[in-house]
């Protein structure tokens, strides 16, 4: 080898090993300002995934109803009062409307498809029962599809923010329905918490689709058999 000044040609003054206790700091706040940055991108993948999981969950019960109607003159299924599961409502006769449908869903896994469900429940959807209702005289009633007016903007089932159909019961209600419950309402109040997909719910209609929303929005949405209205 040829000699430099001493030094073999090829190799530095002095070989180091590691590095120093300077150095492995600065690469420690790099990372961290990195995952800092990369933190709220996290989030929004984690929350929209939650919220696609849900949505997909919602069409298959939208997907029940709609074959439960075509074995059932064109009728879903009717809700009662709070029915836990296995348990029958004394003015219906029949089991909750959700364990009505799910001959029709893939698994009862489905009605608690919503990841960021804040309560502990295994049913996690309402019935929109509203329309039927109204036109029975206020009784328990199910709703006839073949009076829906506006298919694409008239509700039947979607995420739940109503606080007190489990949060003052041990048992869970399967039976949730919008009958005198405003069961989507887009911001916190007494009995309802924060829509659970920030800020925004899941909403499944007649016409087979599901849509999320951040408000009330007239033009899209019916609580009615004939016309475009709210709650």
């Amino acid at each position: 080898m040829k000699l430099i000044h001493g030094h073999i040609a090829g190799r530095g003054v002095k070989d180091r090993d590691g590095f120093s206790v300077i150095e492995l700091l600065v690469i420690i706040v790099v990372l961290a300002v990195i995952a800092a940055l990369l933190m709220p991108s996290f989030t929004k993948v984690r929350s929209a995934s939650r919220q696609i999981g849900c949505s997909i969950q919602l069409k298959r019960i939208d997907d029940g109803l709609s074959k439960h109607a075509e074995d059932f003159d064109n009728r879903y299924v009717i809700a009662g009062g709070f029915v836990a599961w296995e348990q029958v409502d004394p003015m219906t006769r029949k089991p909750s409307w959700m364990q009505q449908v799910t001959p029709y869903v893939s698994s009862v896994e489905v009605f608690a498809g919503c990841n960021a469900y804040p309560m502990p429940s295994e049913f996690h959807y309402f019935l929109g029962a509203r329309a039927a209702y109204i036109d029975a005289g206020q009784q328990f009633a199910a709703v006839d599809r073949q009076r829906v007016r506006f298919p694409s903007a008239f509700v039947v089932t979607g995420d739940n923010n109503f606080n007190r159909f489990d949060g003052l019961r041990a048992t869970p209600d399967a039976d949730k329905d919008d009958y005198t419950f405003m069961t989507q309402v887009f911001s916190q109040d007494d009995t309802h918490w924060t829509p659970q997909h920030d800020g925004m719910l899941n909403t499944a209609f007649a016409d087979g689709h599901v849509a999320i929303f951040d408000k009330f929005d007239e033009d899209r949405i019916t609580y009615r058999y004939e016309s475009m209205s709210s709650y």
